[in-house]
């Protein structure tokens, strides 16, 4: 049995599960490379240049919003989030689809999540990373996660979260960041970053031959 890599981009993907996800072709160059291709061989399907998944624990903020606005956009998405699915206003409901961590500490499922995803982006209004927030830049400096910290003050924050996600290639970005309570404004921040990131990718797509 051997193993071949098969790569898509978000649409290619798109167009490959809604055809049945069945058949996948080759390029004429790689004619000789399919003829060894054999039955009972195992397709690697990797997606490149795209965010295809939203990682968050789903903690009012931050991290809730960006969950928001995966579902919002037919984005998947997914993550640990605390012990019995508490969060600080309350139950996660349910139409997050989240696994439960261990325990309610942060540093469990943040770690968790930073290695689930290709790297992290932590959103904040502050100009200073504190808390929860600096706890996940730690985590991800320890495990080797590409990090992007984005605050109020960040120039074109959706721009260097396309830019950043195309330079390291993640498809499963991790979203951390302010919790509700400590900055009541975060969640606006972050849908106007995400949806700044889509038109530049929709702008990016343009301009390639």
């Amino acid at each position: 049995m051997n193993y071949w890599l098969d790569l898509f981009t978000g649409t290619t993907w798109k167009e490959f599960r809604s055809a049945g996800g069945t058949v996948s072709g080759f390029r004429q160059r790689m004619r000789k490379a399919a003829t060894k291709v054999q039955p009972g061989d195992i397709m690697l399907c990797y997606l490149t240049g795209d965010l295809s998944w939203i990682i968050s624990d789903g903690e009012a903020g931050a991290a809730r919003t960006a969950l928001d606005w995966a579902i919002s956009h037919n984005v998947p998405h997914a993550g640990w989030c605390p012990k019995g699915r508490i969060a600080e206003d309350g139950v996660i409901p349910s139409q997050y689809h989240l696994k439960k961590a261990r325990t309610s500490e942060h540093s469990d499922r943040a770690q968790m999540n930073l290695l689930d995803s290709g790297g992290v982006a932590i959103f904040t209004l502050s100009d200073r990373l504190e808390g929860d927030s600096a706890l996940t830049a730690l985590l991800a400096k320890k495990h080797q996660k590409p990090c992007l910290w984005l605050n109020e003050l960040s120039f074109r924050p959706g721009r260097r979260l396309a830019r950043f996600l195309s330079e390291y290639q993640i498809t499963a970005l991790n979203v951390a960041g302010s919790r509700a309570s400590q900055e009541p404004k975060i969640a606006a921040f972050v849908r106007a970053t995400l949806d700044e990131m889509l038109r530049a990718f929709a702008a990016a797509r343009k301009t390639r031959p």
